[in-house]
């Protein structure tokens, strides 16, 4: 449940998908590469993702290749990875080269993170230095306040 509400969720939600989608490509993309069968990589990675919502499609696209689906097929069924990535995976299948597709996969979602972690950090430092600047002036006049009272009584 929380998994979803992350993936949904307005300011997180690519950074939490990109980041799931990354690991699990990396994941993949290690394995295969290891020699590891793809279901036996698929079943691995289901496990190391960390996301149970995208866990899920992964265990249902785990399922459809083991009865012979081609894994573009099997993981364009899911709804959260996005259409380029199927696509890349479809021909890195088709071309023999699903190792290199995946380490290309998961570096274009590493760079697009740390894009967005970045431009949130962005957005988020003007707010912060408003935030900090009422603080200061309301501990000013916190101080400030009493003193002209007492100021004013002396008169």
């Amino acid at each position: 449940m929380v998994d979803l509400l992350r993936l949904r969720a307005p300011i997180i939600k690519n950074i939490e998908l990109y980041s799931t989608l990354a690991r699990f490509t990396h994941m993949l993309e290690t394995l295969t590469h290891g020699g590891v069968q793809i279901v036996r990589s698929l079943e691995t990675a289901e496990g190391t993702i960390g996301n149970q919502v995208i866990s899920r499609d992964v265990r249902k696209a785990r399922k459809s290749v083991e009865s012979g689906v081609s894994l573009a097929e099997s993981l364009g069924k899911s709804k959260w990875f996005p259409t380029i990535t199927i696509k890349m995976i479809a021909i890195g299948e088709k071309s023999g080269a699903l190792e290199k597709m995946l380490e290309n996969i998961g570096k274009q979602y590493d760079i697009e993170v740390e894009t967005r972690i970045t431009k949130m950090a962005s957005a988020i430092e003007p707010i912060m230095t408003v935030v900090m600047g009422a603080f200061v002036v309301l501990l000013v006049l916190g101080i400030m306040l009493p003193m002209w009272s007492m100021m004013g009584g002396v008169g």
